[in-house]
């Protein structure tokens, strides 16, 4: 690299110099010392040329030699610096096309937890109105019995028992659920934390979320607040649809444009590759 930047630096002196020698060594030729050589002039003149011809096309091929290594190492330079970014844009890629793919497991499963939650709470309605029908048959039994006697102990013991596995098998859907919840609730904040890495993604996915916890917290509190009224287990049976339907449309229309973002990122990777 020196001696290119030499060459750069002094191109007029070089070219002063290439003209100034065979004047040099013309005017040489008459030096009062070249009458003891023997040999005329035009011979020393002939064997100067070719001298110094043969050393300036020496030093030619050694320049041009130079020249040819330097920029082969520059280009290998480069080629390197090519190829490091290239490999630190295509490991970059894949840690995007991991993650994408990771959120799409996360709404998977996500979708899969609400599916089985939706259930235990379906089962919920139904043993809380299967309750409350045997607790109104009970009431029947035992108006009759003060009105005509009626010997309806044994079929009043059925009722009881009846009821008590209705119970006991609700209270087990409600720790199922309880379990479940907390499960989404954790899988939420992941995502949540997942598409950081996306800024295209985030907006939909924190609306995705806030759907989930609007769920999580208004049939809470709807299991929490009723008396087990007929009516009011049908709502919360219509709430249970509701947030059912509206919990695969959303996982369906995220995962479509995770799977969109997937095509994204691979195409710009080829294009930055070009």
């Amino acid at each position: 690299m020196k001696l290119i930047n030499f060459f750069k630096k002094y191109p007029l002196t070089i070219l002063g110099f290439v003209l100034v020698i065979p004047l040099l060594v013309s005017a040489f030729m008459y030096v009062p010392l070249f009458k003891f050589s023997k040999g005329n002039v035009d011979g020393w003149l002939g064997f100067w040329g070719s001298y110094l011809g043969g050393t300036i096309g020496t030093m030619g091929v050694v320049a041009t030699t130079y020249f040819i290594i330097e920029a082969n190492k520059v280009a290998t330079k480069d080629a390197a610096k090519l190829n490091d970014k290239t490999e630190r844009e295509r490991i970059h890629t894949t840690f995007l096309l991991n993650k994408n793919e990771l959120i799409v497991a996360i709404i998977t499963e996500l979708y899969e937890l609400n599916n089985t939650r939706f259930n235990l709470l379906r089962k919920y309605v139904g043993y809380s109105k299967n309750m409350k029908t045997l607790k109104d048959n009970k009431k029947v039994l035992e108006r009759n019995k003060l009105i005509d006697g009626s010997n309806i102990i044994g079929k009043i013991d059925k009722i009881r028992d009846s009821y008590q596995r209705y119970s006991t098998n609700r209270i087990n859907a409600l720790d199922e659920e309880t379990k479940i919840r907390g499960q989404i609730i954790t899988l939420s904040a992941q995502l949540k934390t997942e598409s950081m890495y996306f800024p295209n993604l985030e907006l939909e996915i924190d609306v995705f979320r806030k759907g989930i916890t609007k769920s999580l917290d208004t049939l809470f509190e709807a299991i929490e607040t009723t008396t087990d009224d007929l009516s009011e287990l049908d709502k919360i049976n219509a709430l249970i649809e509701q947030d059912s339907e509206e919990r695969k449309n959303s996982s369906n229309i995220l995962i479509r444009k995770c799977r969109s973002n997937i095509d994204t990122l691979f195409n710009e990777f080829l294009i930055r590759k070009q």
